[in-house]
């Protein structure tokens, strides 16, 4: 069996993200993620869930400096604009 089919087939996932936010104001966020292996598909490139955990706590970041959130969660900015250099 090649090593795909053994990976589709295993029960075991584990999930590794880190990420570092180098610079923050109002207007953005710039955030570095260094590609390890717990974020790889078998194919050797990052699987895309794993950029969207990342992308949703550093967009929240500008997004929540500029509004005042109640306890509800009332006041929250429900569209982000991201972007990839």
């Amino acid at each position: 069996m090649n090593t795909i089919q053994v990976h589709i087939n295993s029960t075991k996932r584990n999930v590794n993200i880190e990420f570092f936010i180098e610079e923050r104001n109002d207007e953005y966020v710039i955030r570095r993620m260094p590609v390890l292996s717990g974020i790889l598909n078998p194919y050797g490139t990052i699987q895309a869930g794993t950029m969207i955990r990342p992308a949703d706590v550093t967009a929240s970041v500008p997004a929540l400096t500029r509004k005042s959130v109640g306890d509800d969660g009332k006041g929250f900015p429900l569209a982000i604009d991201l972007h990839t250099p």
